[in-house]
């Protein structure tokens, strides 16, 4: 198994907010009618959010652009496919392209109002 925090800061150099309290995180996933991936949790956790390598992982934080309960809602409005189980952990800003994750950590990825697909199994991947 794979420590997500250890790979993040393996990749150098780390924009991030601050740590968030487990209560915090279980209300946004109450509030998303989700259960986040524990690899998120514990990003969200430790970071709040997360730009490296040119990604910015959402999170919860003040920052609409980066916070993952305004992303989340405003994807899942504009998408005739049911995301009601996903939770946006990119918004990319380029083609429409929106990276998500499901509670069992998958990785799926939506292009305008095409179905999913699958891109990888982990965050990490």
């Amino acid at each position: 198994m794979y420590d997500v925090i250890e790979f993040l800061q393996s990749k150098g150099e780390l924009l991030t907010g601050k740590a968030v309290a487990k209560e915090d995180v279980e209300k946004i996933e109450e509030q998303l009618g989700v259960s986040f991936a524990n690899d998120y949790k514990k990003i969200v956790s430790t970071y709040g959010f997360v730009c490296v390598d040119g990604h910015e992982i959402t999170g919860i934080t003040n920052a609409k652009r980066l916070n993952v309960y305004e992303v989340t809602t405003k994807e899942r409005e504009s998408l005739a496919c049911d995301m009601s189980r996903m939770y946006v952990i990119e918004q990319t800003y380029i083609d429409d392209i929106v990276i998500w994750q499901s509670a069992s950590g998958e990785v799926f990825q939506t292009n305008g109002n095409h179905e999913p697909v699958k891109i990888a199994d982990c965050i990490i991947n």
